[in-house]
């Protein structure tokens, strides 16, 4: 059964002196698909201020999260589209396993973090693309652009945040929370009408399977937009290499998800009309993501740490 659930905490020392400055400490603990919760804990420390504390200042709120762990060197964000008949496609970052996608056709095209194959030319992306430009390779053509990044909203930040960021680490924080909750319904849908198409069962069809993947598809582009944005607001350097692992999980599973669902979506209105084989191929691809232990059952937004 899949389910949303949100838990944000933070807290702050009040300090009396800079020297006995203390971290904030942020949780957030969400989870969009069935499994255990999912706990990322962020620190950052207030700058000291030149005026004096006092007593009647915030007082010390508790907190029962430890902070764990080294903290940890942000890498630079990559955050790359590919578009493709039309289809914007999310790249993978650095280091993560390609991502192999259905176009309109039935055809497949494979995307890596710097390059996409498209029947077997290699389209490469330049480093370091800021702006949208198309490539083309052995008459194959691709749009590549930065992907979307939802900026964290102002917010309200009681804690103050001081120079870690935090007003606008929350804010993005609050993005993620309100987009996984969209997501968690429709993937739901997803993952029952997914099997059905696959098998054939109750007379499901490629025109009825569509339209419910492509609003999964919505909702979990603008979860991944809100996780783009987040990785934005890290407060330098104060984030912990445990909650930057999990991050990274919830972010390169985001993609992988969103680009699957967008082949689907993009492919199935011309799926009557393919040869059997690609049929039978997209069936079998489909299935797999969906399946016990597939891309589907493993999305959330956060791994148990």
């Amino acid at each position: 059964m899949v389910s949303s659930s949100i838990t944000l905490s933070s807290s702050l020392a009040s300090p009396k002196s800079p020297e006995n400055l203390s971290p904030i400490v942020v949780t957030a603990t969400v989870t969009i698909s069935a499994g255990a919760p999912s706990v990322i804990v962020f620190t950052t420390t207030p700058m000291a201020s030149p005026s004096v504390v006092k007593p009647s200042d915030k007082p010390v709120q508790s907190s029962s999260v430890p902070v764990t762990g080294p903290m940890a060197q942000v890498p630079p964000m990559s955050n790359l589209e590919a578009v493709i008949a039309g289809v914007p496609y999310h790249l993978p970052n650095p280091n993560e396993p390609l991502i192999e996608v259905f176009l309109t056709d039935g055809s497949l095209a494979q995307l890596f973090s710097d390059r996409v194959v498209i029947g077997g030319e290699t389209i490469v992306i330049p480093a370091g693309l800021s702006m949208t430009q198309q490539l083309s390779a052995g008459g194959q053509t691709i749009t590549a652009r930065p992907g979307p990044s939802t900026p964290p909203s102002d917010g309200d930040d009681d804690d103050g945040g001081g120079g870690g960021g935090g007003g606008g680490f929350l804010g993005a924080i609050g993005g993620i929370v309100k987009s996984a909750g969209s997501a968690a319904g429709s993937m739901g849908n997803v993952g029952s009408k997914a099997l059905d198409f696959a098998s054939g069962v109750g007379g499901a069809t490629a025109a009825g399977f569509a339209p419910i993947v492509g609003t999964a598809a919505k909702d979990v582009g603008n979860v991944v937009s809100s996780l783009n944005g987040a990785q934005g607001a890290f407060p330098a350097n104060q984030i912990s290499q445990a909650g930057l692992d999990v991050f990274n999980n919830a972010q390169n599973l985001g993609r992988r998800s969103l680009d699957t669902m967008l082949s689907f979506n993009g492919a199935l209105p011309s799926f009557e009309s393919m040869p059997v084989d690609k049929q039978d191929a997209m069936k079998s691809k489909v299935k797999e993501f969906a399946q016990p232990g597939g891309v589907l059952d493993k999305v959330s937004l956060l791994k148990p740490l």
